[in-house]
C-alpha cells in the first residue's frame, strides 16, 4: 500500500495546511502553491497560445462526452468512418501504383525503356504494402504450462469482457501493458511489463487485464490492420522523402563545373522530393487526426471495460500506480548504481513507498499541464477523475492474496531476469 503524507506546514499564499515535505514536494492542494516546481515552458506566439487552449478544449471536451455516454453503447464516430474511408483510398493506391509499374514493364518497349518507367510506381507500390507487426523485441511469450494461474485470471477476465482469449501472452522489462495483433493471421497478443505489474495488487491487476483486453472490443480504429497498416505505410513514405531542400556552395577556389553541375542536380532532387513527401504528410497527418479522437474515446471506454471487471476503485488505485513509472525507475537507478542485484525490488519499493499526496500531486500536475489532443491515451488526471465518478460496484473477477502470490511465483524467475535487463540498462547509462 502507499504511505501517509510526509508532513504539513503553511501555505504561504492562501495560508492554508500545505502536504509534503522532506523527500517529496511540499505543495498546497488549495491553491496549487509549489505543485509542479518545474514546469514546462509557456508558449509565446499567440498561435501556440490559441493551440494550446484549443487542444485543452477538445481534451476535456472529449472527457465530457464519454461521462454522458458512459453507460451507453458504443456509437458510430463520424470521423472513424472518414479514416476507413481514407485508408481504403491509401491501399487502392497501393495497388494503383503495383497495377502502373506492371503495365509500363510489359507495354513500353524498348525494355529499359519499361523499367525506368516502372520503377518509381513499383517502388511507391511496394513501399505501401500492408506490412503486419512481428512480436515486439524484447518480449518473452508465457505459456500456459509456465504460468496457468495467469493464464486463467486472463481467461476469467475475458469472459467478463466478452473478448477472445489472446493465441500469445507475453511479458517484458517495460511499465507498461499493451494488447497488439502481429502476423498475417492477425494473432492476438498481451503483453505485460513486469515493473508496472509488480507494482499492482488485486483489484489493479484485474483492472489492468481488463483495460487491455477492453481494446479488443472497444473500436479503437487503429488497431486493424486496415487503417494500422495505413498509417504506418504513410509514415514511412513520408520519412523516405523528407530532405532539407538546401542550396550549394563553392569552395573557397570557387566549384568546378562538373561539382555545379551536380550541386544543382542535388538540390533539385532534394525539392522534388520534399514536393512529393507533401502527399504522404498530410494524408498522414489527416489520417492520424480523423483517428485521434477515436482513439482516445477508446482508451476511457477500456477503462470503463476495466471498471466492470474490477470495479471503479481498482482502475482508480491503477491510474495512481501507473503514474509512479519516474519513482519507480529512480529506485532502479539508485540501486544498481549501489551495486544491488535486485534492482525490481527497490524500484517497486521506492515507488510504493510515496505517500498518496504526493501520488494526488502527480495527477494534479497532469491536470495543469497542456493537454495533447494528439497524444495516445487522454490525460491520467482525466481517466482517474472518470474512475471516481462511477456509481461504486463490486468487482465481478476476484484477485485474492494466495492468487496473486501464485501468479508472482509464475513470474518470479521473468521478473529476475527483468531485474538483470533493468540493472544493465541504467549500468550503461551511467
Amino acid at each position: 500500500m502507499l504511505a501517509e503524507r510526509d508532513s504539513a506546514s503553511t501555505c504561504p499564499v492562501c495560508s492554508e495546511p500545505t502536504v509534503g515535505g522532506g523527500r517529496t514536494v511540499l505543495w498546497c492542494p488549495a491553491c496549487d502553491w509549489n505543485v509542479d516546481p518545474h514546469p514546462p515552458a509557456q508558449p509565446t506566439s499567440r498561435r501556440a497560445r490559441w493551440a494550446t487552449r484549443a487542444s485543452a478544449r477538445m481534451v476535456d471536451g472529449l472527457y465530457d462526452e464519454v461521462v454522458r455516454d458512459s453507460d451507453s453503447p458504443r456509437r458510430r464516430d463520424p470521423a472513424g468512418l472518414l479514416a476507413v474511408t481514407l485508408a481504403v483510398g491509401v491501399h487502392l493506391l497501393t495497388l494503383a501504383m503495383l497495377a502502373l509499374g506492371v503495365a509500363a514493364l510489359l507495354t513500353l518497349h524498348p525494355w529499359w525503356l519499361g523499367v525506368a518507367f516502372a520503377a518509381l510506381p513499383l517502388a511507391i507500390g511496394v513501399l505501401l504494402l500492408p506490412r503486419p507487426e512481428s512480436l515486439p523485441a524484447g518480449v518473452r511469450r508465457l505459456t500456459e504450462a509456465e504460468a496457468p494461474t495467469l493464464h486463467e485470471l486472463i481467461q476469467q477476465v475475458a469472459l467478463v469482457v466478452g473478448a477472445p482469449m489472446p493465441h500469445v501472452v507475453g511479458v517484458n522489462s517495460e511499465f507498461n501493458a499493451f494488447v497488439s495483433r502481429i502476423g498475417w493471421r492477425q494473432q492476438r497478443v498481451l503483453v505485460l511489463g513486469l515493473p508496472l505489474w509488480d507494482c499492482l495488487e488485486g483489484p489493479s491487476q484485474s483492472a489492468l487485464l481488463g483495460h487491455e483486453l477492453g481494446h479488443e472490443v472497444n473500436g479503437d480504429p487503429r488497431r486493424g490492420l486496415l487503417v494500422g497498416s495505413a498509417l504506418n505505410a504513410l509514415a514511412e513514405w513520408y520519412h523516405l522523402t523528407r530532405q532539407s531542400p538546401t542550396g550549394f556552395s563553392g569552395g573557397p577556389g570557387g566549384a568546378s563545373p562538373g561539382t555545379t553541375l551536380a550541386s544543382f542536380g542535388s538540390m533539385a532532387s532534394r525539392w522534388i522530393l520534399a514536393v512529393v513527401g507533401l502527399v504522404p504528410r498530410w494524408a498522414h497527418f489527416w489520417l492520424l487526426a480523423l483517428t485521434q479522437r477515436s482513439s482516445q474515446r477508446a482508451e476511457y471506454r477500456a477503462d470503463l471495460i476495466g471498471a466492470r471487471v474490477a470495479g471503479p476503485a481498482g482502475v482508480a488505485q491503477l491510474q495512481e500506480r501507473v503514474v509512479l513509472r519516474e519513482s519507480y525507475d529512480i529506485g532502479v537507478r539508485r540501486a544498481a548504481m549501489s551495486g544491488q542485484r535486485d534492482v525490481t525490488a527497490s524500484g517497486r519499493a521506492q515507488a510504493l513507498s510515496l505517500p498518496l499526496d504526493e501520488v494526488r500531486r502527480l495527477l494534479r500536475v497532469e491536470a495543469l499541464r497542456p493537454r495533447g489532443v494528439f497524444d495516445s491515451h487522454p490525460p491520467h488526471d482525466l481517466r482517474h477523475r472518470l474512475a471516481l465518478s462511477l456509481a461504486a460496484a463490486p468487482p465481478r473477477v476476484q484477485v485474492d492474496e494466495a492468487c496473486s502470490q501464485r501468479i508472482a511465483s509464475e513470474l518470479g524467475p521473468y521478473l529476475k531476469a527483468t531485474s538483470v535487463a533493468l540493472r544493465n540498462a541504467a549500468t550503461w547509462q551511467r
